[in-house]
């Protein structure tokens, strides 16, 4: 036996083309690819494809270099299937195939044959005659390639019995075609029924297992598997006579299930003395008090958690639903509960606080959902006092509202839009060209004096009369639209400011005032006469009743109002415009009195002191600051809006309310699901777990190895624990500490199935123990029959086809071993007549061995099937009635 040469660089090249005629090839072929994918190692080829349909309308050409490419649905180019482009096609296609150049590799032949597989679907009619016209035009092509057909049946168990006389015509007709001529060197049948009597389920399985066929046969282990495989070389040889199956099995390690069986057994032969033991009713009652105090514990660790103030922002995602405990303070206290209850006859202990805890636990579980459900219950009616609020109040309101125009359901809207007048403020132009002529008047009035022209007066005084109105120009109303909010929104920053004139403080009016009276005075003082004549002295009264009647009709005159104002709140101190027909009247008395002061009064003597002109100086000043308090421009700045109604806001969806369950409901639930699952009766688990000689389980590679293998791995751990911890198993199981971070884990992570606490706590020590061993380690503590082993992988992969009347003429098995389990199962090389070994190079780190079995002959036929063609005539007269008879006859005749 040798070893497989496959090198972890690569495999190939392999030229290898795929001929599919079918609905069934066609699955099978697209299945392969996606098996081909999952293979860790470059494979060259070249690879090609011919996919032709039964009725040869239909015929896709497509070739790939590397194994990886190969993509049936994408890569595929579909020509014309006419009787003239078919050989064309067949004919270009091989040629590209031969004329790709491989790798050079010394150890490989200058010549690599080019090999063939046509998948034929025997379910479906027309696939023979198609296959046959291929086969012809590809061996005319290259008459030296290797060529194999495959048949598949396409039964299924899902399939119905109408196909076992179809797929049986065509595979009569089919070797007999061949048999007339060289075609193949090769037959292969592919069924859903195994020679064990195993059916696939689904078709799926059946194109499964036909790609894997077309993957290990054909490329992976090529070599192993064809090096005794029997080829038709002349046409006088039978056909029947390299008519073959094929058969795979995968075999698991499952370390998983190792280490559940050995807990078994180790329960069974070394614990079995805890299961017996019983306790006095006095140890029952302080048992119960203490699942009693556990549970109160439990609910006052989860009642100061729930206490604890959390920010929900940022709280993680809700991760997915985990039944498992992830408080440590109740792992804490379960463990405590735990040790203090297992001091006396652990086991009989530990399954009497469980019982007692599980009632308890399920009242504390339903009193708290009760209370969740009330909050709930209360969150589900504020969300509707909300919902009222926000929804149904507002659309009432706005329901009532006849101008309410609803651009959807919630979504009203109104159509005018409202106004607004505001004061215009004074214009900063305006204001400086007044305060110019201010002090140009007052520089006139000053002149005046010392010139003693009244022509300078008279200018001075129009000049300020002109300041006066300048420095208010031009005012007037200013429209503008109102923003609408609705109640309760805040004011959106980005609403423009509107700017309106601003009534000067009282303060400061009082100040100017003052200061201006003050001023007019000294003026007056500084321009008194004297000498007065009774005329003057009536001139000069009129003037000063005109001045009072001015300044009175300027400072106390009717203002405009307007409805559309804004109110006092919204905009403070607003000035609205006066009339100015009462201010024009006012400035008209003004100028009057100065003109008549001006031009009638007596004349004021010559200022020929000091005194007269200061107080004239100072007067003038007083005057302009008065003026200019008075009269320099105020505005205010007020964003305009208009509150609405409060908009409803749309239904999305339901109520929601967060109604995920508390820490307390998950855990609780998580442990009274995992009380649930354990046989709580000590002697009920004994003879659950009861075994004569052997364990009943899922199939493990050591069940191969060794029949009472898990009696070895335990006779071998009890041999580790004694030399490593000096104990057994048995003194490690009267520990009350062991038994607490045992129920502990198994809480916080409850992947155990096994519902004995006895093998739970034995799954823990053995699991240990054999992790830190290798695959090689185990398989040297096990006392193996090599033999056997290699007899019974050489028999474990059935070829799926009919029961044969007779054993077939060739077998070969191969053995496709993971680089895990290689070194272990390398002792079988030595081994005469035992599978060969080929190390799955293409497939790293896998701990599972694939079983190929190839067989050949079918000379004498099956078993409740008619005679084929060539089918040598020997068989017993019990089978006479078989070959008379069809498998439909054969069906309805046992069915009778």
């Amino acid at each position: 036996m040798r070893e497989n040469d496959t090198q972890t660089k690569g495999i190939g090249p392999v030229p290898v083309l795929f001929v599919t005629v079918g609905h069934r090839a066609e699955r099978t072929i697209c299945e392969f690819s996606q098996v081909a994918g999952a293979l860790t190692v470059p494979v060259q080829g070249p690879f090609g494809l011919l996919s032709a349909d039964a009725t040869g309308r239909r015929l896709s050409v497509a070739h790939w270099t590397w194994l990886s490419d190969f993509d049936v649905p994408v890569s595929a180019q579909s020509v014309d299937a006419s009787d003239d482009a078919l050989p064309t096609a067949v004919a270009s296609l091989v040629r590209t195939l031969q004329s790709k150049e491989p790798v050079a590799d010394p150890s490989r032949p200058v010549r690599i044959r080019m090999s063939s597989y046509v998948l034929v679907d025997l379910s479906q009619a027309g696939t023979v005659d198609r296959a046959l016209q291929m086969m012809r035009l590809l061996r005319k092509a290259d008459p030296a390639h290797d060529m194999a057909v495959v048949a598949l049946t396409g039964r299924t168990a899902a399939s119905g019995c109408e196909l076992d006389d179809v797929w049986f015509e065509a595979w009569s007709a089919l070797t007999a075609r061949l048999q007339d001529d060289l075609l193949a060197q090769k037959i292969y049948l592919l069924d859903g029924r195994t020679a064990g009597g195993t059916w696939f389920e689904r078709p799926e399985q059946m194109d499964r297992f036909a790609a894997q066929f077309l993957l290990q046969h054909g490329i992976t282990c090529r070599g192993p598997l064809r090096q005794n495989e029997r080829r038709r070389i002349c046409p006088q040889e039978n056909v029947l006579s390299v008519c073959g199956s094929f058969g795979v099995r995968t075999i698991r390690l499952d370390r998983p299930e190792v280490i559940a069986r050995t807990a078994q057994r180790l329960v069974h032969e070394d614990l079995a003395a805890l299961y017996e033991e019983t306790l006095p009713e006095e140890r029952r009652r302080q048992i119960d008090d203490e699942a009693q105090v556990l549970v109160e514990q439990i609910e006052g660790i989860y009642e100061v958690r729930s206490q604890i103030p959390t920010d929900r922002d940022e709280e993680p995602a809700a991760a997915p639903y985990e039944p498992a405990v992830r408080n440590d303070a109740v792992c804490e206290a379960i463990a405590d509960a735990v040790t203090r209850a297992c001091g006396r006859a652990p086991l009989a202990s530990l399954c009497h606080l469980l019982k007692c805890l599980q009632p308890k636990l399920r009242r504390l579980l339903t009193r708290h959902k009760l209370i969740e459900r009330q909050r709930v219950r209360a969150l589900a009616a504020d969300a509707l006092q909300r919902r009222d609020e926000q929804t149904y109040q507002p659309m009432r309101v706005w329901l009532e509202n006849a101008q309410a125009v609803w651009a959807d359901r919630f979504t009203p809207t109104v159509e005018t839009q409202p106004q607004v007048a505001v004061s215009r403020p004074a214009a900063k132009a305006a204001w400086r060209f007044g305060f110019l002529f201010l002090i140009l008047g007052l520089l006139f009035l000053a002149a005046a004096l010392f010139l003693h022209e009244r022509a300078f007066a008279l200018g001075g005084a129009l000049l300020t009369l002109a300041a006066a109105v300048l420095t208010v120009q031009p005012t007037g109303w200013g429209e503008h639209v109102r923003t609408m909010v609705p109640e309760g929104r805040e004011v959106d920053m980005s609403i423009p400011l509107v700017h309106y004139r601003r009534r000067c403080p009282l303060w400061i009016r009082g100040v100017a005032i003052a200061l201006a009276a003050i001023g007019v005075g000294a003026v007056t003082w500084s321009l008194w006469p004297d000498l007065w004549t009774p005329a003057g002295a009536i001139q000069s009264g009129f003037a000063a009743l005109l001045g009072v009647i001015g300044v009175t009709l300027i400072l106390t005159g009717p203002v405009q109002v307007r409805p559309d104002q804004p109110k006092h709140e919204e905009a403070p101190d607003h000035l609205c415009p006066p009339f100015w027909t009462w201010r024009a009247f006012g400035l008209l008395c003004l100028a009057s009195a100065w003109l008549i002061l001006c031009l009638r009064a007596p004349s004021p003597v010559q200022a020929d002191d000091s005194v007269r002109w200061t107080c004239h100086i100072a007067g003038l000043l007083l005057i302009g600051v008065g003026a200019v308090l008075g009269l320099r421009p105020r505005f205010g700045r007020v964003r305009l809006i208009e509150r609405i109604p409060k908009v409803p806001e749309p239904l999305v969806g339901g109520v929601a309310v967060d109604a995920g369950d508390t820490d307390l409901v998950r855990e609780v639930t998580a442990m009274i699901q995992w009380i649930d699952r354990l046989t709580l009766d000590p002697q009920q688990g004994l003879l659950r777990h009861g075994m004569p000689d052997a364990t009943q389980g899922r199939e493990v590679l050591f069940d191969f190895i060794a029949t009472d293998w898990d009696r070895q791995l335990a006779r071998a751990f009890r041999e580790t624990l004694r030399s490593r911890m000096g104990q057994s198993l048995h003194d490690l199981a009267l520990e009350p500490k062991a038994w607490a971070q045992c129920v502990v884990r198994h809480l916080q992570d409850p992947q155990a199935q096994s519902a004995d606490l006895g093998v739970l706590f034995t799954l823990e020590v053995v699991k240990v123990w054999i992790d830190s061993l290798s695959v090689v380690s185990l398989a040297a503590v096990l006392d193996a029959d090599e033999e056997k082993t290699g007899h019974l992988l050489g028999r474990s992969a059935s070829p799926n086809w009919p029961v044969t009347r007779t054993e077939p003429d060739v077998a070969v098995c191969v053995v496709a071993v993971g680089s895990l389990l290689w070194d272990a199962l390398a002792p079988l090389s030595r081994v005469d007549a035992a599978p060969a070994l080929v190390r799955r190079e293409w497939d790293v780190g896998t701990d599972d061995i694939l079983v190929l079995q190839i067989v050949q002959g079918l000379t004498q036929g099956w078993r409740g099937y008619p005679a084929l063609p060539s089918q040598v005539r020997q068989w017993d007269r019990s089978d006479a009635q078989d070959s008379d008879s069809t498998p439909s006859s054969q069906a309805s005749s046992h069915a009778s």
